[in-house]
């Protein structure tokens, strides 16, 4: 009979064993489920950030082709007023000078001299 024991013994150890190890294991699979949880949850939001930053970075591509192409034209703008005023300038270097009227002469009569 002792070998009855120690069979119930061993398979009593077997099943106690097995249900440790199935509470064990369906722990560790409920620590694996959160952190799946947490890692999906951080995924979804680091989409939505790098879709944000996406649409934020056309946003500023838009913007900044807009600045370019209003910077184009006021460059333009200035190029045709300097031609302008070089145009002006030089119309201005080929107009003689005026020359300044001479001072009137004193008449006889007004001279003021007392002798």
């Amino acid at each position: 009979m002792g070998d009855g024991k120690t069979w119930i013994t061993a398979v009593i150890a077997l099943v106690v064993g097995g249900a440790i190890g199935y509470f064990v294991a369906m722990g560790q699979v409920n620590e694996l489920e959160a952190r799946l949880s947490t890692a999906e949850t951080e995924l979804v939001q680091a989409n939505e950030t790098a879709g944000t930053m996406a649409a934020d970075a056309e946003t500023l591509a838009a913007e900044n082709q807009a600045l370019n192409e209003q910077v184009e034209a006021l460059e333009a703008e200035l190029a045709a007023r300097d031609a302008e005023i070089e145009e002006l300038q030089g119309q201005a270097t080929e107009t003689p000078a005026a020359t300044e009227p001479a001072a009137p002469e004193a008449e006889e009569g007004d001279e003021t001299d007392a002798e």
